[in-house]
């Protein structure tokens, strides 16, 4: 072999491991991340399913043409559950159920795992929390992920967190 050659060998090498180096730590990374945004996804989906639980319901008894299009264009615009003037009201008792049922923000965030209210600028304040926000007479969640960018519910919906709450069956 000339020395050429074994250079280039010697670089092949180097550049697999380097590239094989850099995959593992991006797996690694990528695991932790999954692993902390647990909690959110979990509180997300327990507010999305409890959403799409009672717009079901809504649907089914309201016979009004009028509220049955305002029950319908809140879920399809915004996955939001549209209660008009109670608005206030459900979002208490919510906020109440599902700080309850929640699990803890694993990223360390502190406070309630739900909150009504403004959703802060600094990106860190507003991570690993479900906001409920009411709107024009309907109440909507978002979810912030580690980093504080909103996590996309229609997509949430179609990849939940799910826990099993009874593990024998």
């Amino acid at each position: 072999m000339t020395p050429n050659q074994a250079a280039r060998r010697r670089f092949a090498i180097f550049l697999f491991a380097a590239i094989g180096l850099y995959g593992i730590f991006a797996i690694i990374l990528s695991w932790q991340v999954i692993q902390k945004q647990d909690s959110v996804r979990n509180n997300l989906s327990i507010a999305l399913n409890s959403i799409d639980f009672l717009h079901q319901r809504q649907l089914d008894l309201d016979t009004n043409p009028s509220s049955r299009q305002d029950i319908l264009s809140a879920w399809e615009n915004h996955r939001a559950l549209w209660v008009g003037s109670n608005a206030q009201r459900w979002s208490q008792a919510f906020l109440s159920e599902w700080n309850n049922a929640a699990v803890p923000p694993a990223c360390g965030a502190a406070g309630a795992a739900f909150i009504l209210g403004k959703v802060p600028a600094n990106k860190s304040a507003r991570a690993c929390h479900v906001y409920l926000a009411i709107v024009d007479g309907r109440i909507q969640v978002t979810g912030y992920d580690t980093q504080g960018a909103a996590m996309d519910n229609f997509y949430e919906s179609l990849y939940p967190f799910r826990v099993d709450s009874n593990p024998t069956h």
